[in-house]
C-alpha cells in the first residue's frame, strides 16, 4: 500500500507542478485537462488541470485545479520530506520551497538529532523538511 498526497489548487496546478518538478528533480507524468474530458466546462476552464502526476525518488505527488469550489489553504496538513545524511539536499529543498513563501521554523539542528525546518510555499502548501544526521 502507498499513500499519495493529492494537492488541489485554484487555477495554479500547472505552475505548482513545474515548481515541484524543479524542487524535487522530478519527472512529470500525466497531465490531463478538463477540456479533454466529457464533462461540460466553460472555455475559460478547459486548459485547467483535471489531474497531474509528478514522480520523484519513488514518490508520487498528484495535483489538480478545483472547479466546484475555491480551495482554502489550511494549517491542518503538512507534507514531510525526510532525508538521511544529506543536509545539502535538505537545504536546497527547504530554500526552494520557502522562496517567495513563509518560513515557519528555519532549517536548523533540532533536539532529536536532525536538521529540521518548516515552511509554507508560495502556493500555500505547508512543508516540513527533516534530515537525520549522525551525532
Amino acid at each position: 500500500m502507498k499513500l499519495n498526497p493529492y494537492l488541489h489548487f485554484n487555477g495554479q496546478a500547472e505552475q505548482a507542478l513545474h515548481f515541484y518538478a524543479e524542487v524535487f528533480d522530478g519527472s512529470i507524468g500525466t497531465i490531463s485537462r478538463f477540456g479533454e474530458s466529457p464533462m461540460e466546462v466553460p472555455d475559460s476552464q478547459k486548459e485547467l488541470v483535471m489531474h497531474a502526476q509528478l514522480e520523484f525518488d519513488g514518490n508520487t505527488l498528484m495535483l489538480c485545479d478545483s472547479l466546484q469550489q475555491p480551495v482554502t489553504s489550511g494549517d491542518n496538513l503538512s507534507l514531510s520530506i525526510n532525508l538521511i545524511q544529506d543536509v545539502e539536499t535538505a537545504n536546497r529543498i527547504f530554500n526552494s520551497l520557502s522562496k517567495d513563501g513563509t518560513v515557519i521554523m528555519p532549517l536548523a539542528k533540532a533536539f532529536w538529532g536532525a536538521v529540521f525546518g518548516m515552511a509554507i510555499d508560495r502556493f500555500g502548501v505547508r512543508w516540513m523538511v527533516n534530515c537525520e544526521v549522525s551525532s
